[in-house]
């Protein structure tokens, strides 16, 4: 572990005006200041032990004080955030955070720390060359005698899966635009996408259909993994056949569904995408036609 010389930047002076041990001028007061440096150095001292644990961990590990100021970071952070765990021993932790994002993170940091909380949020980060990246934050409040004496953080980079989560966001409200019902629903029947048109067509808001099994709601084709129909789903083929469904007024409705597979890392089916279209009005046209012949 490298010597620690606490640093009291802009970014703790901040924390320190706002935080419950301060005496309003020059943050904690010196005595408290004093005790609690000793405590945590303790703690690091006995973190030592598990330090060939928190070195290998992928996660970023970070010890604080109360006004956050940082007295340990594991390997991880500067291959998260780059530099050297150096470059982020004494630093305030709000340094390490986008300008626009400083606010935010210190009133969700000083809010844990005066009720002595733990919390999960997502922050961007500033790394040191400039750019920036999305991480989940896990943080725990180190106590002694109930009183809180420092944080300790798990930090996560999560910038790939925001990137994933955003195109999913984007492909739904693609999705959304289709006048066709789209729904992904699970082998076992359980809706879990439902597109506006969906609610257009069956009269259920996607509250109301998420989590509900689509048998149950209206109505549909039912099967498990020994029938023909999963198999040839599970093969990339798709399902094209006409459909008696239900809406929410229990009105009958035709419509034409196109079922086709969602595989899993191990190649079976996980999901099946519909996408519906109501032929309702076009069938009886039909009937009339053939009635008329």
């Amino acid at each position: 572990m490298s010597s620690l010389s606490v640093q009291y930047s802009a970014e703790s002076a901040v924390f320190a005006a706002e935080s419950t041990f301060t005496d309003g001028k020059n943050g904690l007061h010196d005595n408290q200041a004093a005790a609690i440096d000793q405590k945590l150095k303790l703690i690091l001292k006995e973190m030592t032990l598990l330090s060939p644990v928190m070195e290998v961990s992928l996660d970023g590990i970070i010890l604080g004080d109360p006004n956050g100021n940082i007295y340990y970071v594991n390997q991880a952070i500067p291959k998260m955030l780059g530099g050297t765990k150096e470059d982020y021993l004494g630093k305030n932790l709000l340094q390490f955070v986008v300008p626009r994002e400083k606010k935010r993170a210190l009133e969700i940091s000083l809010n844990a720390m005066r009720r002595s909380e733990s919390y999960l949020s997502e922050f961007v980060a500033l790394k040191k060359d400039g750019s920036e990246i999305v991480v989940e934050v896990a943080a725990a409040v180190v106590k002694d005698k109930d009183q809180a004496i420092g944080f300790i953080d798990i930090v996560r980079d999560v910038s790939d899966r925001k990137i994933i989560e955003e195109r999913l966001k984007k492909q739904a409200e693609l999705i959304d635009l289709s006048p066709s019902a789209i729904i992904i629903r699970k082998v076992d029947g359980e809706i879990t996408f439902w597109s506006s048109g969906a609610e257009r067509l069956y009269g259920f808001l996607k509250q109301e259909a998420l989590g509900q099994k689509i048998g149950e709601l209206i109505g549909g084709l039912s099967f498990d993994s020994n029938s023909e129909l999963y198999n040839d789903l599970k093969q990339g083929k798709h399902w094209v056949g006409e459909l008696v469904h239900k809406t929410k007024g229990d009105k009958e409705v035709v419509v034409q569904a196109d079922l086709l597979a969602i595989l899993d890392g191990n190649g079976d089916v996980s999901e099946v995408l519909e996408s519906i279209i109501d032929i309702t009005a076009r069938k009886r046209v039909e009937e009339a036609t053939l009635k008329a012949a």
